[in-house]
């Protein structure tokens, strides 16, 4: 399912999304967004439940645009765990998108495996306190 993005949702259903999500800025009168926009919706149904792919008009939101610096449509952005993590811009192959959409869902399933394996106090630093892989060397 393709969702729309809003300054009062983005929050929610981007940076506190429990799965990657593909953000597609655009504006209704963008030729080369109006390319991508069957791609962006096949994505979107072809990762339901492992991406969440949705669209955020710059038109409507651009306190948002400005915020993650979209300087040229059609611009994609990817946030993992609520960071922005990748960046593509204009008009481009799906096979792009799914390139990068693997690499950052592989991300993702590391980072919840990382999670998972310190929770259950599989990584020890001898101690009774359990590691944090993120911040110790």
């Amino acid at each position: 399912m393709e969702h729309k993005f809003t300054t009062a949702d983005f929050e929610k259903e981007v940076l506190e999304a429990d799965i990657p999500v593909l953000v597609d800025f655009y504006a209704d009168w963008c030729g080369p967004c109006k390319m991508m926009a069957p791609i962006v919706a096949q994505l979107a149904e072809e990762y339901d439940g492992k991406v969440k792919v949705g669209k955020c008009n710059i038109d409507d939101e651009d306190g948002l645009a400005r915020m993650y610096r979209v300087m040229s449509i059609p611009t994609f952005k990817i946030f993992v765990q609520g960071k922005d993590v990748a960046t593509i811009v204009g008009a481009v192959q799906k096979e792009q998108l799914v390139e990068e959409l693997k690499r950052y869902y592989r991300l993702h399933k590391i980072i919840n495996l990382l999670k998972t394996v310190c929770k259950k106090g599989f990584i020890t630093d001898g101690s009774s306190q359990v590691m944090n892989p993120f911040f110790s060397l």
